[in-house]
């Protein structure tokens, strides 16, 4: 159906308002608004977590959830897709009133937020699990073991440190991860200073091609996922869920993780912050501000109609 969005042309009123009670108002007036605005045919939006929906403080901000929820008062289905596992994700789905299924992992799991119905999966299988662990051991760095109950590091570090203030993630300490041989993580993600992590990933996509999926998703961060698994793989299954075309798919994102999503989507938004290579696939950027509020302007301009990319780069 036709969307109609308000946001955009009043955003300067918005931002100005330290309550945020002026966007409030609209997000409950949908009938005033249509009568002013153009309108847009998306179906489904997919946003990002970590750098998009949350800020640099990992919480969301007032405008973005103002946004957000302006999308779903319009009749907008919202997906968040993030490389989190489901459990980091629920809290922040439940704080927005989202009521559906959930990417996590990358892509490696789609699991509804509410009835815990698992609509895809696809883990890394036990053999290539043991083969990077004994890879890591010899090479050296620090590996996180996402499992389907927690994220389990052999010893705590510095980087496991890093890693678990940046998202409050949980670890579990098990001293060897040999230990949990034959088992099938979502994903593995080997941690060490950025100068390593650039070097080993070209030595890695020749260990693993045609085998893995391999990404650098923060300068100390080279994940693994199983063969095909990305964003854009999961977001195929919740649009086909709510037999939705990629054409009426609308993604929001920042990071290098983002860039399939990005491409598979009608249209694509990257964040004003975004790494250089997530700006380059993306079909619009979004204005210029605070990393915290990047969502709300990015979505105001998708919708204003007036955009175009040279605006953005």
């Amino acid at each position: 159906m036709a969307i109609t969005f308000p946001l955009a042309s009043f955003f300067g009123k918005f931002m100005k308002s330290p309550s945020y009670g002026y966007l409030r108002a609209l997000a409950v007036s949908p009938a005033r608004t249509s009568r002013l605005f153009r309108a847009w045919t998306f179906r489904l939006v997919a946003i990002d977590l970590d750098g998009t929906l949350l800020g640099p403080d990992k919480q969301i901000s007032a405008a973005n959830a103002a946004a957000v929820g302006i999308l779903q008062k319009q009749g907008l289905r919202v997906v968040l897709a993030s490389g989190r596992r489901h459990e980091s994700m629920l809290r922040f789905a439940q704080q927005l009133g989202l009521r559906g299924p959930l990417i996590s992992c990358q892509g490696a799991l789609v699991k509804h937020s509410d009835t815990g119905e698992i609509l895809h999966q696809q883990f890394i299988a036990a053999a290539l699990a043991a083969e990077i662990v004994e890879h890591a051991a010899f090479e050296g760095g620090t590996l996180l073991y996402h499992r389907t109950d927690a994220i389990y590091v052999a010893q705590r570090n510095r980087l496991t440190e890093l890693f678990a203030n940046r998202g409050r993630h949980p670890l579990v300490e098990c001293g060897d991860l040999r230990r949990l041989a034959g088992e099938t993580p979502q994903k593995i993600v080997w941690l060490d200073n950025p100068e390593q992590t650039t070097a080993r990933l070209a030595r890695a996509r020749k260990q693993y091609e045609g085998r893995l999926e391999l990404l650098v998703t923060s300068p100390e961060y080279l994940e693994f996922t199983a063969l095909g698994i990305n964003k854009a793989a999961g977001l195929e299954v919740v649009a086909k869920y709510y037999g939705i075309n990629s054409s009426d798919v609308l993604a929001f994102g920042d990071g290098n993780n983002d860039i399939e999503m990005f491409r598979w989507a009608g249209m694509s938004i990257a964040m004003s912050q975004a790494t250089p290579e997530a700006t380059a696939a993306a079909t619009f950027i979004a204005p210029p501000g605070h990393p915290a509020t990047s969502l709300a302007r990015a979505i105001a301009n998708a919708f204003e109609g007036s955009a175009s990319p040279a605006v953005y780069y």
